[in-house]
């Protein structure tokens, strides 16, 4: 009859005892909850063998004299009756491997590892220092570069007005920020957003995840959730950097998640040459909705500085002026209204007034005092220049196509970046345009036809072409 066990403890010291008798036995390793819980009775004992032989290993174990022992490949589950404790039967739990890297599998979910090892052969300590910090580098660099995907990913969301994606893109992001946030702090046990997190998290951080977790937050808020999530991140990753030595480009990361901030806070903006910048020079326009609807957000101000805008060009008409003024006295700024005028129907070619897109052949027809004063305005004044009307789509979008057009982008290259302006930016609307422009002869040939000179038709495709 196997005489029971008293407890824990001393069930855990025979087996030491036992694998320090084995001359094969490199590491024996303590993990699972039994190592959080410390001398909890409902926590069975998970152990990790690392040995030369594991099929030797396992037909050594019955010396242990367990009730059960269920053996499997590369593990073995002993189970012991006991004397005392609110279990009659103890179960050990042993992962057995003759692979280092096994090992490592489990220890990189341990805190304090020093504590869980209970025999090393092979000096574990020194080898476990350099692998868990080589894998802690790569897990911050996964982590960040996640948190990079997916906060870009709901910034596209935001674009196209999908709430839900945005919101599932941005929770992903909420995770990966934690996750690193437990990793500067060195704790490495969480790869998703812990239970109860909600209730550990409080402050600032805490109003983060309440805003991003709820359903019924709009995408106009994101912004503001978006900037909490840099602000939040910056901070992460700043202690990330004391803790740590990794090879992460701290600026560089800033500074594109701060671009993203700033292209998703003013809707719409984006260089001219993002759509071919072999061909397009860039940093000389910037195509946007109307900046004056940001007078009073700092993030105008930073934006200026990042582009280092020197003037601005506006289209909008009196009444949207007066209704969104701008207030901002350091630029450079030209105002060429593009308002409603009264033209006869059959004037008009391929479209009917009032009717869808009859905007597309009546502003380049029906406008040629107004374009040839915007591109003359585009010549002289300095750069980066930005130009905008009411949503950067319709007159920006038409003035943009044709400095396209100039520079020989394809047909398809100006319908994708006039579409990338999403909200009602059908492909067909664009398309009116660039049939007129090509049944007047070509894109030198319209600007002839509203008045520019070969001279400054020549400076103004140099002025963008690479």
């Amino acid at each position: 009859m196997i005489k029971p066990i008293t407890s824990d403890k001393i069930l855990e010291n025979k087996i030491i005892e036992f694998f320090n008798k084995l001359p094969s036995i490199k590491l024996l390793l303590r993990f699972g909850s039994k190592l959080v819980n410390g001398n909890d009775l409902l926590s069975d004992i998970d152990l990790f063998i690392l040995v030369e032989d594991t099929l030797e290993l396992q037909n050594k174990l019955n010396e242990l004299k367990p009730s059960m022992i269920l053996d499997y490949d590369c593990r073995s589950v002993l189970y012991f009756e006991m004397s005392e404790g609110y279990y009659e039967v103890k179960k050990v739990d042993m992962k057995i491997s003759n692979n280092i890297d096994d090992y490592f599998k489990f220890v990189e979910h341990i805190k304090d590892f020093t504590n869980a090892i209970l025999i090393d052969n092979i000096g574990i300590g020194k080898i476990t220092n350099e692998r868990v910090y080589k894998t802690t580098l790569e897990k911050i660099k996964y982590h960040v570069n996640r948190f990079i995907e997916a906060f870009e990913n709901c910034s596209v969301s935001n674009q196209s007005s999908d709430q839900y994606r945005f919101l599932f893109h941005q929770t992903i992001a909420l995770q990966h920020l934690y996750t690193l946030e437990y990793m500067a702090n060195n704790y490495l046990k969480y790869n998703y957003l812990p239970k109860q997190l909600t209730n550990s998290i409080k402050g600032e951080n805490k109003d983060i995840l309440k805003k991003n977790l709820d359903p019924n937050s709009n995408l106009k808020e994101g912004r503001k959730t978006r900037l909490n999530l840099i602000n939040k991140f910056e901070i992460v990753l700043k202690h990330i950097f004391d803790v740590y030595n990794t090879k992460l480009d701290y600026n560089k990361i800033m500074k594109f998640l701060n671009t993203l901030l700033i292209r998703d806070w003013i809707w719409n903006i984006r260089d001219l040459a993002d759509i071919n910048p072999e061909m397009l020079k860039d940093n000389v326009l910037i195509r946007s909705s109307s900046l004056s609807f940001y007078n009073d957000e700092s993030i105008l101000h930073q934006l200026l500085i990042n582009f280092n805008v020197k003037s601005i060009i506006d289209l909008r008409h009196k009444k949207e002026i007066e209704l969104n003024p701008y207030n901002h006295q350091s630029l450079i700024y030209h105002n060429i209204p593009i308002g409603a005028k009264h033209i006869k129907p059959h004037r008009l070619k391929y479209t009917e007034i009032g009717i869808d897109p009859f905007f597309y052949e009546y502003f380049p027809r029906h406008y040629k005092e107004e374009i040839k004063e915007i591109f003359m305005k585009i010549i002289i004044t300095p750069k980066p220049v930005i130009l905008h009307c009411y949503a950067g789509k319709d007159r920006t979008g038409i003035i943009v196509s044709m400095i396209q057009k100039l520079v020989g982008l394809s047909d398809e290259e100006i319908i994708l970046d006039y579409v990338s302006s999403r909200s009602d930016t059908k492909q067909e609307k664009i398309k009116v345009t660039l049939r007129l422009i090509d049944e007047i002869g070509g894109i030198k040939q319209y600007f002839e036809y509203v008045g520019l000179d070969l001279e400054k038709i020549e400076l103004l495709k140099n002025m963008f072409k690479r």
